[in-house]
């Protein structure tokens, strides 16, 4: 499943849910879009993250479940609790104007949708990569030049066409990155940018000190904001002003901190500290990081659950710390989304008209889908979305309020069903 937009609250249940085990497969609800689908005017306009999934040839990665760490919340409330990107403009009513009705947003079934060979950006087919017997995967993420470190040799890059069952093989250059071991993370230069490939075997560092040799992660992660979770939570939520007053205590006096193997551990019922944590390097984005009264740091940084026991003085130390170091903030959505129907559909772009969200129709805004990337191209190439249909779409970057509303950057689009106040996902 998939969070979109609500102000949500990093909840255990929800990031241990995108946690994928190495050997996960599709799922068998994947929806194959046939061959006899795909329309004659097919073309390929850019790459990006996938949300298309694969097997056989190519394991499963982390990443590729339905929207990553973060993401795995279906329902939302569409009130003064949510924000949509109507509400994030300047010009734009704020939180709490009761523009639209009070109604849900629920997902049914989830299920994947496996494209087209053609239909994928490169990032979504090439996928596997083999370097001196270490098997890495591509996280969908790309990283800037400037983060490469040294070129290690051209590898091949395989990938896997689902729907005709044949493998492909490209060349691909591989690069150590700045601050984070080469046996961990490397970046592939693939025909549209150099990709986060991430080693797929679970080989968790022994210690924390280990693990911050190996990924220097005060520099590598940026920690967006944190919720402080208990008993008395009040579900606020900060930045921290000066995040040295994490990184210094884990550096310094828990480097002999040692791994927790416990794959039923949970932060539920404990008191901690919950960070939403993003990293280029790392290619990730909105996963989670714990700091738990009891003594614990759990993180799932490199898709599979890593657990140190650095005691209570040095918690307590960090979750003191960073009370006395941060701002209160106001949430913001994990996803951009705009929700409504589709009036028109063009060569270049369709529009959507949230009027069906307001309370007055004389609210609506129509927003201008730009048709310029294959992530969201394929949705309209291939029948999944027409004029009348009342959809869902995520994009990311800015909407270009002073332009017709435009978004440049969508990446996603499904169709939602109004039923007696209550909106559904049909996945």
């Amino acid at each position: 499943m998939r969070m979109v937009g609500a102000i949500g609250n990093i909840e255990e249940d929800l990031i241990l849910e995108a946690m994928v085990p190495p050997n996960a497969m599709v799922p068998p609800n994947a929806m194959v879009l046939p061959k006899a689908m795909v329309s004659p005017k097919g073309e390929k306009h850019g790459a990006g993250p996938s949300s298309a999934l694969s097997k056989n040839a190519v394991p499963r990665a982390p990443w590729l479940k339905w929207g990553g760490a973060a993401a795995c919340l279906i329902m939302l409330v569409l009130t003064s609790v949510i924000l949509l990107p109507s509400t994030l403009g300047k010009n734009k009513q704020g939180m709490g104007d009761g523009r639209y009705k009070s109604f849900t947003l629920q997902g049914q079934e989830s299920t994947a949708i496996i494209w087209p060979w053609e239909y994928q950006t490169v990032g979504e087919k090439y996928r596997m990569m083999i370097v001196n017997s270490m098997e890495y995967v591509n996280t969908g993420h790309k990283v800037s030049e400037t983060m490469l470190k040294s070129a290690l040799g051209t590898f091949d890059v395989t990938g896997y066409d689902e729907i005709k069952e044949e493998s492909h093989v490209i060349i691909g250059e591989a690069y150590e990155l700045n601050d984070v071991a080469a046996s961990r993370i490397l970046a592939v230069k693939l025909e549209d940018g150099y990709y986060v490939f991430r080693n797929f075997e679970y080989l968790p560092a022994s210690t924390l000190g280990e693990l911050l040799d190996q990924a220097n992660l005060p520099k590598l992660i940026n920690l967006n904001w944190f919720e402080e979770r208990g008993k008395d939570s009040k579900y606020k939520r900060f930045v921290l002003n000066d995040a040295s007053c994490l990184w210094n205590v884990l550096t310094t006096e828990c480097r002999e901190a040692k791994f927790i193997e416990d794959q039923n551990w949970m932060a539920q019922k404990r008191e901690y500290l919950g960070f939403s944590i993003s990293s280029e390097a790392l290619g990730i984005d909105n996963v989670a990081l714990y700091v738990t009264g009891d003594g614990y740091l759990w993180t799932n940084a490199f898709g599979w659950q890593s657990l140190y026991d650095i005691g209570e003085e040095a918690a307590g130390e960090i979750i003191q710390n960073c009370r006395e170091h941060c701002t209160e903030i106001e949430a913001q959505p994990f996803s951009n989304a705009v929700i409504g129907t589709v009036t028109e559909i063009t060569e270049e772009y369709f529009l959507v008209d949230d009027t069906v969200l307001c309370k007055d129709p004389k609210d609506g805004i129509t927003y201008k889908i730009l048709l310029n990337d294959v992530r969201i191209s394929r949705y309209v190439q291939m029948n999944l979305i027409k004029a009348g249909d009342t959809v869902e779409v995520l994009y990311r970057d800015q909407m270009e309020e002073e332009n017709n509303h435009t978004i440049r950057e969508a990446t996603y689009a499904s169709k939602v069903m109004i039923v007696e106040g209550k909106a559904y996902i049909p996945e």
